[in-house]
């Protein structure tokens, strides 16, 4: 991973959109922290600094922080992959192709790269997700109230994710390999475009305005967003959180067939 990303632009811009991501999961807990009057008519009869810290303990809750992550991240990951899918495209283009050239190299070289781009973002979210766990873990202590309508009753899944923390591994988990697709299949589309623009645009356009319109039309599995935000949803089973890639992959079988392209 350390190999490309030495070459990489905009180094600083990761560290502060994970900050960013940070702030806005937290960001009711800020504003609650700095208005909430203690000294309120309507808590005149009770501990004021009490019922503060309570409510902000409640908002740290993984419950709560994890429903805000898991809002945010269909804005913030995107975006992410796409700065280092730029990346990318610059460092195919004026180091790899002419270092290596169209050797035997070259392929692996470019999987190498594809893979440290699609990483980065799966890196910033597991950071991001650590520190929603360790908050949450020390404030209001590690609980999730969802387990028993997050998966269906017949899947495996509700036989094995059996705690909070068996749920809070396969959270993390799911989004890492869904992250780690996206940021592959955003590569792959740059390629076959043989531009950044048109390649960012397409991938844009493909989870942002396709998918509002496919969930009119097809079951909530079948739509690409859903790869990113298939654990909001419930009664979920294996084959669920799966199908999201079904037109990653019918996109990737057409474009081999119609578009003929070198990288």
């Amino acid at each position: 991973m350390k190999k490309y990303y030495h070459f990489f632009s905009f180094k600083w811009i990761f560290p502060v959109l994970a900050m960013g991501l940070i702030i806005c999961v937290y960001w009711d807990v800020i504003t609650t922290y700095f208005t909430f009057d203690i000294n309120a008519p309507d808590l005149a009869n009770v501990n004021g600094d009490e019922i503060k810290q309570h409510v902000i303990n409640s908002m740290l809750s993984y419950d709560v922080s994890l429903f805000n992550f898991s809002f945010y991240q269909s804005f913030a990951l995107p975006i992410i992959i796409l700065i280092t899918v730029y990346n990318y495209y610059n460092i195919k283009n004026r180091m790899v192709k002419y270092n290596i050239g169209k050797n035997k190299l070259y392929s692996g070289e470019l999987l190498v790269l594809k893979s440290t781009c699609a990483l980065i973002p799966v890196v910033i979210f597991l950071l991001v997700y650590l520190t929603v766990i360790l908050v949450s873990a020390f404030s209001s202590g590690f609980s999730y109230s969802n387990l028993e309508t997050d998966f269906s009753n017949d899947s495996i899944l509700s036989k094995i994710i059996i705690n909070p923390v068996l749920y809070a591994v396969f959270y993390g988990f799911i989004k890492s390999i869904s992250i780690f697709i996206n940021g592959i299949f955003a590569c792959y589309l740059v390629d076959v475009m043989k531009s950044f623009i048109k390649g960012a645009l397409f991938f844009v356009l493909f989870l942002w305005v396709l998918s509002p319109i496919l969930y009119y039309f097809l079951p909530f599995e079948f739509v690409p967003m859903t790869s990113l935000m298939i654990t909001s949803y419930s009664n979920l089973n294996i084959i669920q959180i799966f199908s999201p890639y079904l037109i990653y992959i019918a996109i990737y079988l057409v474009s081999k067939c119609v578009v003929s392209y070198e990288v």
